[in-house]
């Protein structure tokens, strides 16, 4: 885990030399994008630049692995921080999609459930995600049913928690 701005230098370091052995690699592309994009004063070159070389990376990353949520997902995010919101959302229900359907044909073998389980888990986390976004829009009752929706799904869990403080914060702005 590369929680720390140090730790981010390494991982896009690492990225970097990955996508010099693996120029298609979509994993690595898709991650050295969301690095590069990350507002942090550890690469030496422009913002501008980082910006363009991401959007590169994550369209090529998209082009290697259309099917991929994650990857959607990650340009989700790109989009809501150099283009606004609404450019993100699009995206993001483009992920969302696609997780919904890997989750509705996956056969339900042992195995399988456990896979289910993290793809319904991912979902969650986008919805949350779309939820803000909803919310920097100003759609904030569409972004309260998603809330909503969420913390009765798993009150206790992370996500949970997280909606119901988002929740709070809508009451009381």
């Amino acid at each position: 885990a590369y929680e720390r701005a140090a730790d981010h230098l390494r991982a896009w370091k690492d990225y970097e030399r990955v996508l010099a052995a693996l120029p298609d690699s979509a994993v690595a592309l898709n991650n050295a994008a969301w690095l590069s994009t990350a507002n942090i004063k550890w690469l030496d070159t422009e913002l501008d630049a980082r910006n363009e070389e991401a959007r590169r990376r994550i369209k090529r990353a998209l082009e290697l692995a259309p099917d991929s949520e994650q990857i959607h997902h990650t340009y989700a995010k790109i989009l809501a921080e150099l283009e606004g919101p609404e450019a993100g959302l699009k995206a993001l229900e483009e992920a969302i999609r696609i997780l919904e359907r890997r989750i509705a044909s996956e056969i339900r073998t042992l195995d399988q459930r456990e896979a289910q389980r993290s793809a319904t888990d991912r979902l969650a986390r986008y919805m949350l995600d779309k939820a803000a976004f909803l919310v920097d829009l100003d759609r904030t009752e569409d972004a309260r049913s998603i809330y909503l929706a969420l913390v009765e799904r798993e009150p206790s869990g992370e996500v949970g928690k997280k909606a119901a403080l988002a929740l709070q914060g809508l009451e009381n702005p």
